[in-house]
């Protein structure tokens, strides 16, 4: 295969990289339909539409399909027309997984090489190491990047996706990409112990390779290329949680809700509203009132009222008035039983005294005499009655001193 020249080809790619644009994005692409787009491209400077056909084959921007049948866009060319314009494809954690078993079988290569004293032969092992490293870098970079894409576009087509399709879109990412590449930056998993491992072989390296300027740099460069993409893939992911997780969420309430709506209305569906069971489970009240007449009687029973002459007139004297209550001053009814003091037991003597009183102001009245008074409790309960009201509580007796603190 012959060589190709970098500045015709970049030369080419540029002039026709609308073309290339439109060759990446179809589905089945045959002889007909490249040369309908190489028409649609064409201007009256363009060469002639079987010299661009060839030029794309010639080039390696095309090639036939293993059948024959149809024509692609080659892999290496379509990734790299993807990463220029930043549209990442999405590479499984398995796969990445693979890179690094590879880097743990260079290590233990590199390994040996410096047990035996051999630092020259580690320069290829270190051109892969670094290759893997920066293969594993970018993947997780493009993984990040993807996704980041994914969330604009289905922010951007919100409205005219239907929610299951919408949140399929989502799960797949979370379930398949994000949450796997946990394993890549969790520190109890074997692969962090495989990056530990590979650090401290090219730590040794590098200072077995002291006076042996080449070598002891490709250990330093790899060391930093290593260290350097373990933290580029702690950043890709928190930077991909913090883009994804929040739709994640979102979708998760709302597909709940739907799925149990769902099931709601197709059981009402089948059974009716009374499957449900509201009232036995939420207790909605139910009421009902329901009454049929006809006309005719209507007519006679509005007709009676009508005629209706009443036997008796009853006429409504003046309401009496209602005797006012004397309110009651706790101030007041604390002095009294000041006076009366000692009093075993205040809450028996406020119950005498304010018999007529509601529970409520008799009580109020006992919290003033307790504060105010000079008063212990005593250490057993018993119950008190007032009316209808029954309640325990513990006797506080009053002693002679009068008043403790009160203006």
């Amino acid at each position: 295969m012959a060589v190709r020249n970098p500045q015709s080809f970049f030369r080419f790619v540029a002039e026709h990289y609308r073309l290339l644009e439109d060759l990446l994005a179809a589905d089945d692409l045959h002889e007909p339909e490249l040369v309908n787009l190489i028409e649609r491209h064409r201007t009256e400077h363009t060469p002639q539409t079987e010299y661009l056909a060839g030029q794309l084959l010639e080039y390696g921007l095309l090639e036939r399909l293993p059948d024959g049948s149809g024509l692609e866009v080659p892999l290496p060319v379509a990734d790299f027309l993807r990463w220029v314009r930043r549209e990442h494809h999405l590479t499984s954690v398995q796969q990445i997984q693979g890179y690094v078993t590879e880097l743990e079988g260079l290590r233990q290569e590199i390994d040996g090489l410096i047990e035996a004293g051999r630092l020259s032969g580690s320069l290829p092992l270190l051109d892969e190491t670094a290759r893997k490293i920066e293969q594993i870098r970018q993947d997780v970079a493009g993984n990040q990047q993807a996704i980041v894409n994914e969330v604009m576009r289905h922010r951007a087509n919100h409205g005219q996706t239907p929610l299951k399709e919408r949140y399929d879109t989502i799960l797949r990412l979370w379930e398949r990409f994000l949450v796997p590449m946990r394993v890549l930056i969790d520190t109890t998993q074997p692969i962090q112990h495989q990056f530990d491992a590979l650090n401290a072989v090219l730590l040794r390296g590098e200072a077995a390779a002291q006076g042996h300027a080449l070598v002891e740099q490709r250990f330093m460069q790899t060391r930093k290329r290593l260290n350097r993409m373990r933290g580029m893939i702690a950043q890709h992911f928190f930077e991909a949680m913090n883009e994804l997780q929040p739709l994640h969420q979102h979708y998760q309430r709302q597909s709940r809700l739907a799925r149990g709506a769902s099931l709601l209305l197709e059981q009402v569906g089948r059974q009716g509203v009374t499957a449900l069971a509201l009232v036995e489970q939420f207790a909605i009240p139910v009421f009902r009132r329901e009454a049929e007449f006809n006309q005719v009687q209507l007519e006679a029973y509005l007709w009676e009222v009508s005629q209706h002459d009443a036997a008796e007139e009853i006429k409504l004297g003046e309401a009496d008035t209602a005797a006012r209550r004397e309110r009651i001053s706790p101030a007041a009814i604390r002095k009294e039983l000041a006076a009366e003091a000692p009093v075993e037991d205040a809450l028996d003597w406020l119950l005498q005294r304010l018999e007529d009183a509601s529970t409520a102001e008799v009580l109020r009245c006992f919290g003033d005499v307790v504060r105010y008074l000079n008063s212990e409790p005593k250490t057993a309960p018993r119950e008190y009655r007032h009316g209808q009201t029954v309640f325990k509580a513990v006797p506080w007796k009053i002693n002679l001193e009068k008043e403790a603190a009160h203006g």
